[in-house]
């Protein structure tokens, strides 16, 4: 059994191999089994998302169990991470999350404030992206309303 530091750096290890694109030592990383996502910290997952990887993301959610919300450790999640990559790719990989579970409604608290995804495009200058989550919102709430099977 892996101590909990040693579990702590190869998770962040693989965070930021996958984030930099560096496939190669995230698959030598794999070996030493990291959780890709682990809640409450920088994982694999995040990493991914935040490198538009779409191969990682999948692999993480359907054969290592991340959920496609964790959060790390500041509330982030991996729509988040996506947010930051250069449009289109940034809804590409936004849109592969929601399909696969992530809830297009959640919203970070900040200072006592709630933001919402199309709030925080919007302060990042992406007024497409806002445009396109606010969609993803309001395709969801009617999906609730007329009991049509989510995506999850």
């Amino acid at each position: 059994m892996q101590s909990t530091q040693f579990q702590d750096e190869i998770d962040n290890a693989l965070f930021l191999a996958d984030f930099f694109g560096q496939e190669e030592a995230s698959d030598l990383l794999l070996e030493y089994r990291p959780d890709p996502g682990r809640k409450h910290s920088s994982n694999g997952l995040h990493g991914a998302a935040g490198r538009g990887l779409e191969e990682e993301i999948l692999e993480y959610i359907w054969f290592s169990g991340a959920g496609p919300d964790v959060l790390d450790g500041f509330g982030g999640t991996p729509i988040m991470y996506a947010m930051q990559l250069p449009a289109p790719h940034d809804w590409k990989i936004i849109e592969l999350l929601i399909e696969e579970g992530a809830d297009p409604c959640y919203g970070i608290c900040i200072g006592g404030v709630s933001w919402p995804y199309p709030d925080i495009s919007k302060a990042m200058g992406k007024p497409d992206l806002t445009k396109l989550l606010e969609e993803a919102i309001l395709e969801m709430s009617e999906d609730e309303e007329t009991d049509v099977p989510s995506r999850r």
